[in-house]
């Protein structure tokens, strides 16, 4: 199974841990905060989303990102990262 890490990080602590998730299972980060990216994820792949959190939301411009990246059945893990307060919504 092929892994893929997208890393929304607009001040660069969530990339660092995107980074770190990527080397521990042997695989390339791809940086969604500033490129709109398109993609329709493979069936035997599974996706990792790291992002901040912000008043225990996400941000609006990775929601929107993120509508353009499909995946068929694909298992996906939300990876919150965030300081001194709850994931709430998130």
């Amino acid at each position: 199974m092929r892994n893929i890490v997208f890393s929304f990080s607009p001040a660069g602590g969530t990339q660092k841990v995107a980074e770190a998730i990527g080397k521990l299972i042997g695989c390339g980060v791809a940086d969604i905060t500033t490129d709109d990216f398109g993609s329709a994820i493979e069936e035997d792949a599974r996706v990792f989303f790291c992002f901040p959190v912000y008043g225990g939301r996400i941000p609006k411009p990775l929601n929107d990102r993120m509508q353009h990246i499909t995946g068929k059945g694909t298992p996906a893990v939300l990876i919150a990262v965030y300081g001194n307060r709850a994931v709430e919504d998130a």
